[in-house]
């Protein structure tokens, strides 16, 4: 956001956009992309595709394609191939009051490979559709089939006011959403839902972090997700909890989604040595392929003799992804060995540092806990288990690093010794088939004689 009269975009504020180029380390030309706009334009969030497509939305109350003059969200794409900006689409086109807090995530078309859907989210003070409260998340979306759709409710649990949507898209398809919401008179709380790619349906709104203490309140969350689907999600704490002081901190949780279950909220802004004793607020956040979580925030304490907001930033790292289990020996299908020899194999996944293999009599679960052995340890995804007693065995990987662990799925194994009758049983067929061939060959002799 900039109100420098470039390129003869008025002195207004505008969103100006500019391109490093990773390879040469250059930048790239500034562009106006709110070059239609007359009044001010705030707010701006952008996503990249992996077409190298840039989606930008903001907020803007110029009075483009009639939407009048409340504050709007817009939405505009460069298209990277032919390096040209698309014309400006105003997103929040059904509302008549404010529209705020854009937030934007791409996920991949289900239908068409290349192609990203476009998830765009904000809250408005506008109530329309099933909304029965002022201040609502609301979300509108766009495929390559269609074009853009309605706008849908998203907060529709809501009886009060729903603020700061934040949004990403998981390595499944699923759409991660965010916001704070005042639930009630007293304070603030954080809440979650996804949308699942395949049910084609939102979850239920689950408030994630609820008052910690009377005085506290939460707002301002940002989100991600790794590889594993794991959701990461950070916001600001306002209140004495865990003894972080009166002052506002920026607090952490995960939702380990293979097992739906959520961290003990963590504070993360004074989480060595009390590094913020002032205020944190406005945190973002990015997650890494390998689960890394890195989270950046303003903050007011001052470490450079400045009264001055300093961004500050904290950055740890998250388990590595839950590997898949298969035997290679024997089959899948079967279950059942009759020589003790059992081959398992599993996908090695990223993050992971090392593996180990359990077995036990019982079906493991992650959830509960269950009287395992561990039988092997090693870094690549093959083991091999001799069994020496007959019986149902089960077994499960763990993938680890030093930041946490997760498991695979469980497979068992039936493993079976031959009885004194199956013994007679197969040594007389093969005695069988030896007198059958003995004779065979004898009776073509005598023919040739």
């Amino acid at each position: 956001m900039d109100s420098e009269n470039y390129n003869s975009s008025g002195i207004d504020f505008d969103i100006f956009y500019r391109y490093k180029n990773a390879t040469s380390g250059l930048w790239g030309s500034i562009y106006v992309v709110s070059d239609t706009s007359t009044w001010d334009s705030y707010n701006a969030t952008l996503a990249v595709d992996n077409l190298g497509n840039v989606h930008v939305a903001w907020v803007d109350s110029t009075n483009y394609d009639s939407a009048n003059n409340d504050f709007d969200i817009f939405y505009r794409k460069f298209n990277a191939m032919f390096n040209v900006w698309y014309p400006v689409t105003v997103i929040s086109s059904q509302s008549t009051a404010t529209s705020d807090d854009p937030a934007i995530t791409l996920s991949p078309s289900p239908y068409f490979p290349f192609f990203w859907d476009v998830n765009i989210f904000w809250s408005d003070a506008a109530a329309f559709g099933e909304a029965i409260s002022w201040e609502n998340i609301y979300h509108r979306d766009w495929n390559i089939s269609r074009g853009w759709g309605s706008t849908t409710l998203v907060s529709w649990e809501s009886n009060y006011s729903s603020y700061m949507p934040a949004a990403c898209t998981g390595p499944s398809g699923n759409i991660h959403v965010a916001w704070f919401d005042k639930n009630n008179l007293v304070d603030t709380e954080i809440f979650y839902k996804r949308y699942d790619r395949k049910l084609l349906n939102w979850t239920n709104a689950e408030a994630i972090a609820v008052p910690m203490s009377n005085t506290s309140s939460r707002c301002a969350p940002c989100i991600g997700v790794d590889t594993a689907d794991s959701v990461h999600i950070a916001w600001v704490e306002e209140g004495n909890y865990t003894d972080s002081g009166h002052d506002d901190d920026i607090f952490y949780k995960r939702l380990y989604t293979e097992i739906n279950t959520w961290t003990t909220p963590e504070m993360i802004s004074g989480r060595y040595f009390d590094e913020s004793t002032s205020d944190s607020c406005r945190p973002d956040m990015a997650v890494d392929p390998a689960g890394n979580v890195l989270v950046v925030w303003d903050d007011f304490t001052d470490w450079d003799m400045e009264n001055d907001f300093d961004i500050f930033s904290n950055q740890f790292g998250s388990a590595p992804e839950a590997p898949i289990l298969v035997f290679l020996l024997p089959p899948p299908t079967g279950h059942m060995t009759d020589t003790g020899i059992v081959e398992l194999q599993w996908n090695t996944v990223v993050g992971a540092s090392d593996y180990c293999v359990y077995r036990s009599s019982s079906f493991i679960r992650q959830d509960v806990y269950v009287e395992k052995s561990q039988i092997g340890w090693n870094k690549y995804g093959y083991f091999m288990d001799t069994l020496t007693e007959p019986g149902i065995y089960y077994y499960i990987v763990e993938a680890q690093n030093a930041n946490g662990r997760t498991y695979s799925n469980c497979v068992f194994v039936e493993y079976k010794i031959p009885t004194l009758n199956e013994f007679i049983l197969i040594a007389g067929m093969i005695g069988g088939v030896t007198i059958i061939v003995s004779v065979i060959t004898l009776t073509r002799r005598k023919k040739k004689l």
